[in-house]
């Protein structure tokens, strides 16, 4: 968590154009310390959730539901000091995401990203009948979705699963597993979301540059 909570904050400096030489001193816009705490809070929290449901395979409501409150701190600020932040600094995925979104505002786009990831991990667990995917990770899609927005959130998902099926395939694969044995999805899921928040921009560029975009 120190490891990451460091790259938070130096990734996000940079996302945000402000050098960490202001930023250490103090001088930046306060909203750039509020996001930054907000989101290494939100990483200590997924982190939490990864051990729990390692351990137990359980995502406890109150940490989704701290995680839902930390989208709306991150969406009010990005909202309300848009003006102040620089192009393309609404989505982790850069000038790439105007190709995906359907709408320039923060609160729908954010809004957005929460339904439907809520819907597709809440059809998962409706078509498994609770035993492929459990519905605290419907909750914990609803609550990451409010904070990554889309279409930072369908990034995340695709990472997830791409993750989880390789680690899958290889415990299947030397029999370390057995296909009615249970393996927890929240590290997958956490996972997605580190690769979507660090990375996310350069898959997307590299994606992209396949079509000549």
């Amino acid at each position: 968590m120190g490891i990451l909570a460091v790259a938070t904050v130096y990734y996000l400096n940079g996302f945000f154009q402000i050098s960490s030489a202001v930023f250490l001193s103090l001088f930046a816009p306060w909203w750039q310390y509020a996001l930054t705490l907000s989101w290494i809070f939100a990483f200590a929290v997924w982190f939490l959730i990864v051990l729990i449901d390692i351990k137990h395979y359980v995502v406890p409501n109150e940490l989704n539901a701290i995680l839902g409150i930390l989208g709306i701190i991150v969406v009010g600020i990005i909202w309300i000091y848009n003006s102040q932040l620089p192009f393309f600094s609404n989505s982790f995925l850069g000038q790439y995401a105007m190709y995906l979104s359907p709408s320039g505002s923060v609160l729908i786009n954010h809004i957005l990203g929460a339904l439907v990831a809520g819907a597709f991990f809440a059809l998962l667990s409706v078509a498994s009948r609770g035993h492929g995917m459990g519905f605290g990770d419907v909750k914990l899609a609803l609550a990451s979705g409010l904070l990554l927005g889309w279409p930072d959130i369908a990034l995340m998902i695709i990472s997830s699963f791409i993750l989880g099926g390789i680690f899958g395939g290889y415990l299947l694969i030397t029999k370390r597993l057995g296909m009615k044995d249970r393996v927890p999805f929240a590290p997958f899921f956490v996972l997605g979301v580190a690769v979507t928040f660090f990375f996310g921009k350069l898959i997307l560029g590299g994606y992209f540059a396949l079509f000549g975009i």
